[in-house]
């Protein structure tokens, strides 16, 4: 992956890639332009009410988010009721969500009783007004060897099967949400309930990457 900053007026890079975004490589990749702005597929991950309605899933915070500066931490399980066999495959697991401006969406999906852990990435960049690139990407590494005895270059065939079938369920929930990023409107004071309040929170953090305080 290369990341090139553009900064408002030719700003000077402001914060530096988290270390994470060093730690995996994608095997596996899918790419589909959208008509939205990358705050609002950014966004999308903390709106936790549509999860139900939309994809079937549920998520839950399982200690409370941590803002740095330009990245915001979040720390869910989530549940996938409208699929059994997922359901089964994810119970219990927690997944750690890191937003790194409004361009990067790392999430880590441990596994532990099968020895791996997913890197899932999306990648919003925009290309014209309310316009842009969705990259989805994802990598699988062993971490417990004992389940994958053998030499390496068997394991990396196995991994990269792993990380193409987790990146292809992840874009099976983003193609439920392309319709609606395509026609939806941006309510800059949109009513919120109880549930909600991430919403709040994400677009005071977001405020930081506009030179005016916010998207217009």
């Amino acid at each position: 992956m290369l990341f090139v900053w553009y900064g408002h007026e030719g700003a000077r890079p402001g914060w530096e890639l988290p270390d994470e975004l060093g730690t995996a490589v994608p095997t596996s990749w899918w790419t589909r332009d959208v008509a939205t702005h990358p705050q609002e597929v950014i966004e999308n991950i903390v709106d936790y009410r549509h999860l139900a309605a939309l994809h079937g899933a549920s998520a839950r915070e399982v200690a409370p988010p941590e803002i740095q500066g330009p990245f915001l931490r979040l720390h869910l399980s989530f549940g996938v009721e409208r699929h059994p066999r997922a359901e089964r495959l994810f119970a219990g697991t927690r997944q750690e969500v890191l937003l790194g401006g409004l361009g990067i969406l790392l999430t880590r999906l441990p596994l532990p009783r099968f020895g791996v852990l997913f890197h899932l990435w999306s990648l919003p960049t925009p290309i014209g007004p309310w316009e842009s690139r969705l990259r989805c990407a994802a990598s699988c590494t062993v971490t417990d060897r004992r389940r994958f005895p053998g030499p390496g270059i068997l394991r990396t065939p196995l991994t990269g099967i792993a990380a193409h079938a987790v990146r292809r369920a992840a874009v099976e929930l983003l193609e439920q949400d392309i319709p609606i990023w395509n026609h939806k409107r941006y309510e800059p004071h949109p009513r919120l309930t109880r549930g909600d309040e991430m919403i709040s929170r994400f677009r005071r953090w977001a405020r930081q990457f506009y030179p005016d305080g916010g998207l217009p």
